[in-house]
């Protein structure tokens, strides 16, 4: 429901991202994401909810804060939560349109379009996933493959990003699953 609060971490080798923010009618409703280095926070990303606009520690840049904005961190539930609402979207062609802002400054519409049923093998297991793809929208831009488990309220079992064209690939998936 409405009023929850919500911190979100996630790190590789010396480099972590936290989200901390807050639950509202859109889903998540980020207030502030951090990237760290050896423990310090070396940029930030700001969620202005009084005044409507995303901010940056570093950048000089704004954008609108547009109902439903995610950061780099929550996009990927608030993709879960889109698709557990509206089932219907994980049908083939259909598009989820997420705003989301880095803290290095990015800022644009992340669109995931579904390829439609696919099963996943994973450590645990084969689930019967739906993909949402993103293409990049330039050469520095992140490519995104997801897969949402349908019976366990879409939770992404599956992730896989690239970052730069010819960038090397990073990928997530889900160890353990309980039976849904």
């Amino acid at each position: 429901g409405d009023g929850g609060r919500y911190t979100l971490t996630m790190g590789l080798a010396a480099t972590g991202w936290a989200s901390v923010g807050a639950v509202d009618e859109n889903g998540l409703a980020p207030e502030r994401q951090v990237e760290t280095r050896r423990g310090r926070e070396v940029r930030a990303a700001n969620f202005q909810r009084e005044t409507g606009r995303i901010t940056f520690s570093g950048p000089q840049v704004e954008y609108p804060l547009l109902p439903g904005s995610q950061d780099r961190i929550g996009w990927l539930l608030q993709l879960a939560a889109v698709l557990e609402a509206a089932p219907e979207l994980a049908g083939r062609g259909r598009e989820v349109v997420l705003f989301v802002a880095g803290p290095r400054g990015d800022g644009r519409p992340w669109t995931f379009i579904s390829q439609g049923p696919e099963s996943v093998e994973l450590a645990a297991g084969a689930v019967d996933g739906v993909r949402l793809h993103r293409e990049p929208a330039g050469p520095f831009d992140t490519r995104v493959d997801v897969w949402l488990d349908p019976a366990r309220h879409h939770l992404p079992v599956r992730l896989r990003l690239q970052n730069r064209a010819e960038g090397e690939v990073t990928e997530f998936a889900l160890q353990a699953l309980s039976q849904p």
